[in-house]
């Protein structure tokens, strides 16, 4: 988890090189992770 501000820097730095940068939140955390369930 990152904080929004930190996402807005991180889309606009991406954003000056032509990468788009989509977010979304997901949930399952480490354990959903490792089993191939985390839902986005």
């Amino acid at each position: 988890t990152i904080s929004p501000q930190a996402t807005r820097e991180m889309a606009i730095a991406l954003a000056e090189q032509g990468v788009a940068m989509l977010d979304a939140p997901i949930s399952g955390g480490s354990e959903g992770a490792a089993k191939g369930t985390l839902s986005i």
